[in-house]
């Protein structure tokens, strides 16, 4: 930063234009170079902000902030402040082909993020960068470069022609239609192809959007239509809230009605113990177990991790399938445990179902994407999830957490596949109370044993 008050010494000077009447009689520059002292001052107003949106190039409401060539503002500004022009050059030549464009036509969106036009006037910077390559070309900065050897052969350059065309009048359209909804996106490059990014939480919403608009306009969009958002994803937290009135009930925090047995025999009769389910066919533990918590930090954190990702699947099937899903997959979850464990084990709690919800949520995503590649991202990000909190603590059970999360993945696949032939589901609250009557019946049946 050259001058920190600049901006409060020096006001804004835009260069002069020659009159209209006068600049129709000839095809010179009607624009006049300021003064180089001017042209300085110009300069030093930069405050170099610790953030410079004037560079960011970001849509925003379905409006232009920022360089979209994001040009390196403060630094150049700071050498037409010095006298550094030549260095100047090298940094704006750095992100910027032909600045000598771009300093006359651009509608500088630059200079509307600059901070200082929040109660000023802003940075002239569009007059600043034409400065810059006009000071290199008069004084020979700016070089023809010349290949050092010539092939003899000749290159055709060929435009891509109406599919080119077409493809470009589709990105424009979508980006008019998420503009239009005042979602906010920002279109980027990689390896020669575009790509619109939209925020996470507004991708279904945007998805949508120019689905629906594709169909209106008789074209085809190319990718599978958007899941429907389904609303009220709390709701599951009552479910989770049943988790907790039970084991308050075990736990002595209030009275246990005098039909039920004795609240200190619930862990020997609900606990999964696979020789018990193998040899003695005592299958209600499946279900049981995962109503049971050894502590209370052992209880809050399944509720805590299951409120956000219960949530999350019951966004996208729906609160009473995504509380079905979950309490089915962690009964296979568990199943599958006891199937693959050769020795006797004991385990307990409603993480297998949790990490059951994690894999419905990226089966149900995976088998949204044409392409297997973005199948794949969705998997291994439930995969790390597991990695990041199904491994941690002494007594912490990995195979069941595994076994819950493939078995919830395979739900998730199964209800994909389900959701592209178009088949009916099983309605909310059916799904929801089936859920809920799986444990009863399995907590009816233990009883049922003493």
């Amino acid at each position: 930063m050259g001058k920190p008050t600049g901006f409060l010494e020096y006001t804004r000077r835009d260069v002069p234009a020659i009159p209209p009447e006068e600049r129709v009689q000839n095809w010179d520059e009607f624009h006049l170079p300021l003064p180089e002292p001017i042209r300085a001052q110009q300069g030093a107003r930069c405050m170099n902000c610790g953030v410079p949106f004037c560079q960011s190039g970001m849509i925003w409401e379905g409006k232009t902030f920022g360089c979209p060539l994001h040009n390196l503002i403060p630094e150049w500004n700071d050498m037409i402040m010095s006298g550094n022009l030549g260095h100047a050059l090298s940094r704006l030549l750095k992100v910027n082909n032909f600045p000598e464009f771009t300093g006359r036509v651009c509608p500088a969106p630059c200079e509307d993020a600059c901070v200082c036009g929040i109660y000023g006037s802003p940075i002239t910077i569009r007059d600043n960068e034409l400065c810059i390559i006009e000071d290199g070309f008069a004084n020979g900065r700016v070089k023809r470069r010349r290949p050092p050897q010539w092939s003899g052969k000749k290159v055709a350059v060929v435009g891509s022609g109406p599919a080119g065309l077409a493809d470009y009048t589709q990105r424009r359209d979508w980006r008019l239609v998420l503009s239009a909804c005042s979602i906010p996106h920002v279109l980027s490059v990689f390896q020669g192809r575009e790509y619109i990014y939209v925020p996470p939480l507004l991708e279904q919403a945007a998805l949508r959007e120019v689905t629906d608009f594709d169909a209106e306009r008789g074209g085809s969009a190319s990718a599978l239509p958007p899941l429907p958002v389904h609303p009220y994803g709390g709701l599951t937290a009552f479910f989770l809230l049943s988790l907790i009135l039970w084991h308050g009930l075990r736990m002595g925090w209030w009275p246990a009605p005098d039909f039920l047995p004795p609240p200190q025999t619930w862990f020997s009769v609900g606990v999964l113990d696979n020789v018990l389910v193998r040899v003695y066919g005592q299958f209600y533990r499946l279900a049981t177990a995962l109503t049971l918590h050894a502590d209370l930090r052992h209880l809050w954190g399944n509720v805590a991790f299951g409120a956000l990702f219960l949530a999350l699947l019951a966004r996208l099937t729906g609160v009473g399938r995504a509380v079905w899903l979950t309490m089915l997959g962690g009964i296979l979850g568990n199943a599958l445990t006891v199937l693959l464990r050769p020795r006797a084990v004991v385990s307990l709690g409603f993480s297998t179902a949790l990490f059951a919800s994690v894999g419905a949520l990226a089966g149900l995503m995976a088998s949204r994407e044409a392409q297997r590649r973005k199948a794949v991202l969705p998997i291994a990000a439930g995969a790390a999830l597991l990695a990041m909190l199904g491994t941690e603590g002494e007594n912490t059970d990995y195979a069941a957490h595994v076994a819950g999360l493939v078995c919830g993945l395979a739900l998730g696949l199964a209800e994909g596949w389900r959701l592209r032939r178009g088949w009916p589901a099983l309605p909310q609250i059916p799904a929801g109370l089936l859920a809920l009557a799986l444990p009863v019946l399995a907590w009816w049946w233990a009883f049922g044993t003493m």
